[in-house]
């Protein structure tokens, strides 16, 4: 009787452990494809090397984060992977500007074989609406653009621009007048 107590309180401990793990957002990408040799035949079940590489703002844009892969494809020939859970070998995948166009270049076996842009999902999407750095008394836009409330502005001492001029009073006619 006493061991099936046991038995159970390591199974309630493992279920409550996966559900704290699952509860982490992990920020990958899932990216799919499929593999042929230079024949054009699938390579079916076999383990290749594929490296990502990330670029932002264009396709001839310099890399700011490349990985690399060993995975195994499947009987069609298809292998899945997430991108930013790789082998990193260049930059910082926590730190990319994800507000810019963003695309990825594959490789395979060490061979580059393209560039593509990446689009937006829902869920990436609804997810950018955490665009705020709050850092000790500073509040910081990491959008680029313009910033529009829908309500009420109140600023509590001065409004401080890029260059390091201050606004200390806002017309009604659109101007800043700068201090």
């Amino acid at each position: 009787m006493k061991r099936n107590y046991v038995s159970v309180l390591v199974i309630v401990a493992m279920l409550c452990g996966s559900f704290i793990l699952n509860a982490q957002q992990k920020n990958y990408i899932n990216y799919q494809g499929v593999v042929r040799d230079a024949d054009n035949e699938l390579l079916v079940e076999e383990s290749v090397e594929i490296g990502i590489a990330l670029k932002f703002g264009a396709t001839n844009a310099p890399i700011q984060y490349e990985e690399s892969h060993i995975i195994s494809t499947d009987m069609n020939g298809v292998f899945s992977l997430q991108i930013g859970s790789g082998i990193d070998s260049n930059g910082d995948y926590e730190n990319l500007p994800w507000g810019e166009a963003s695309f990825v270049a594959v490789s395979f076996n060490g061979s580059e074989l393209g560039t593509t842009e990446l689009m937006a999902v829902p869920y990436a999407i609804t997810s950018g609406s955490d665009q705020w750095i709050v850092d000790g008394n500073t509040i910081a836009n990491k959008n680029i653009g313009e910033v529009r409330t829908t309500d009420d502005l109140q600023v509590f001492g001065e409004f401080t621009l890029n260059d390091g001029n201050a606004v200390n009073e806002i017309s009604d006619d659109g101007t800043l007048p700068i201090a």
